[in-house]
């Protein structure tokens, strides 16, 4: 299992129904409440057609488009969440789908690769046919982002949502207790406040570290302390420099 609660099939992440992981109630709601109810509403069917998110990173993308995948098999659906990748682009999508909903991370990468545009494009066009849902997201916005294929540019730009903002860093420690909260962990404010201190000031990344905590056995249902949480960071920072290359 990933530390997202999905099972990695390449870039593909599939959401299990398991009901843990990011959700909409710990996004901040004060925060372009126009944003995640859209969100919301196409991971639950509420919506159809598709959607595009883009912020800085600490905007709290990753955490919207898993907490739509989350929602979509909360509902009983099948949802993934695809992260692409240049070196093994996706075929075009054809006939019917094994997801009602696609979340689709890191669209800089996708602009300018011409098989990844294709690919995208397909899941536009399904989404268009109401063949799936689909929520996009990337750092810039789409009118700014080098395209090859005209269509896929025009499409994406007229689904924009308001760009989203980074997370002011006081209310960190409030969003990782959410979190901790939803994975059926309480975490201590002396881990909390070591964990600021210490790990990489990106919130996805404290995030992921929570998510990797819930993962580890045993950590569901007891308080996470100073040492599980020292030791989750440094095994983290072991597997960077051990794999460069790979996403931590």
């Amino acid at each position: 299992m990933s530390r997202f609660g999905a099972e990695r099939s390449r870039q593909l992440l599939l959401f299990p129904q398991t009901g843990t992981g990011p959700s909409f109630a710990s996004f901040r709601t004060d925060r372009l409440q126009l944003v995640v109810e859209t969100c919301e509403a196409l991971a639950l069917g509420r919506r159809s057609g598709y959607a595009v998110l883009y912020g800085p990173p600490g905007s709290g993308k990753s955490h919207l488009l898993r907490a739509a995948c989350q929602a979509s098999t909360g509902q009983g659906g099948q949802a993934a969440l695809w992260i692409p990748d240049p070196r093994e682009p996706l075929p075009e999508p054809e006939g019917s789908l094994p997801y009602e909903f696609l979340a689709i991370e890191s669209l800089d990468t996708v602009a300018g690769d011409s098989q990844l545009e294709r690919a995208c494009f397909g899941f536009v066009r399904a989404a268009q046919q109401g063949r799936l849902r689909l929520l996009l997201a990337g750092r810039n916005p789409p009118v700014e982002l080098a395209w090859k294929l005209p269509d896929l540019a025009s499409r994406l730009a007229a689904m924009a949502l308001p760009g989203l903002l980074p997370v002011d860093e006081s209310l960190w420690p409030e969003i990782l207790e959410r979190r901790c909260e939803e994975r059926g962990m309480k975490l201590e404010s002396t881990a909390s406040r070591w964990l600021l201190r210490h790990a990489p000031r990106r919130l996805e990344t404290l995030l992921e570290v929570v998510d990797a905590l819930a993962e580890h056995d045993g950590a569901v249902g007891r308080k996470i302390t100073v040492p599980r949480v020292r030791r989750m960071v440094l095994d983290q920072e072991s597997r960077i420099r051990s794999h460069p290359g790979e996403p931590a």
